[in-house]
């Protein structure tokens, strides 16, 4: 059995998704992990968090000695973005200090990294933008770190999600929105599993 962490803040810290996606895998193979929640829907998901934050914190290496992944699910950056506080360079150097992390926890690690979602949040109108500019980042970032023995897979959670129909506030996914990043996730999990 495979173990697996959603690591991200409020789009994966909320159970829409995660619930959609455990579901979808039933016989699949997965047991999901984390300090946050309770079985068998354990995460790491933390409302309101930075991907830069937790990367500077150290707090990661913890998280993992207690969960032990194999396959982590990552889609973070939203609120480094949303707020405009930094920058892509900085967001790009926290993903690496997050990859030299698990990597040194499991030199065997898989990362399915999202494309983060679309975002047009009323409060700050430069977002879709940024967006736009770190989603092209990370497929080059994801290609160049991957490795046979620790690949990283881009998973697009952006194709196809509409921020008016899938989100209830410009950011935060509703129902809709929680269906379609489910299925892009078991498309990419669920051939891990087998």
């Amino acid at each position: 059995m495979k173990r697996v962490m959603a690591l991200g803040d409020s789009i994966t810290s909320a159970d829409g998704w995660r619930t959609r996606l455990r579901e979808s895998l039933r016989a699949g193979g997965a047991e999901f992990v984390g300090t946050q929640g309770s079985a068998p829907d354990r995460h790491e998901g933390r409302s309101g968090s930075l991907v830069t934050d937790v990367a500077a914190s150290g707090l990661l290496a913890g998280w993992l000695a207690e969960a032990e992944p194999d396959i982590v699910l990552m889609h973070y950056g939203t609120n480094d973005l949303w707020r405009g506080t930094r920058s892509q360079a900085e967001i790009m150097a926290a993903y690496g200090e997050v990859l030299t992390t698990l990597r040194t926890h499991n030199p065997g690690v898989h990362l399915l990294m999202a494309r983060l979602l679309p975002m047009d949040p009323d409060d700050q109108p430069g977002c879709p933008p940024r967006v736009v500019a770190l989603n092209v980042a990370i497929d080059a970032w994801a290609a160049e770190r991957t490795t046979p023995g620790s690949p990283i897979t881009p998973v697009d959670q952006w194709t196809g999600f509409d921020v008016a129909a899938d989100t209830s506030d410009g950011v935060h996914p509703n129902g809709a929105g929680d269906a379609k990043i489910a299925a892009r996730w078991h498309a990419a999990l669920a051939p891990l599993l087998a």
